[in-house]
């Protein structure tokens, strides 16, 4: 660094003065860098919890998707069991019925 100072075109100033500007310069880039980096980091950030929220609705629509379908096969189910107990208790009554020999 002290030969680029010595090379300067800017020779009338010392070297601590042409020092301070470099710092300065260099102090500048450091936060232009510091600063596109934050936002390259905040697309990042927002890119992946659009993702993540985007995947999410999407497990949301299939566990919604195969409830639905659970819920058809219970009420089948129910009204199977209904239509089973129905015949079972139709059954019974006509033993019972023809028991007491009120039926041929």
């Amino acid at each position: 660094m002290d030969d680029f100072l010595k090379s300067s075109p800017e020779n009338n100033l010392s070297q601590k003065e042409q020092k301070m500007i470099l710092e300065e310069k260099l102090g500048e880039m450091h936060e232009l860098l510091k600063e596109g980096y934050h936002k390259e980091c905040v697309k990042v950030y927002r890119n992946l919890q659009a993702t993540f929220t985007e995947e999410r609705e999407k497990g949301a629509k299939a566990v919604r998707t195969g409830m639905e379908r659970i819920e058809r096969l219970v009420r089948l189910a129910v009204i199977l069991s209904a239509l089973a107990l129905a015949a079972g208790l139709g059954s019974l009554s006509l033993q019972a019925l023809m028991m007491l020999k009120t039926l041929p």
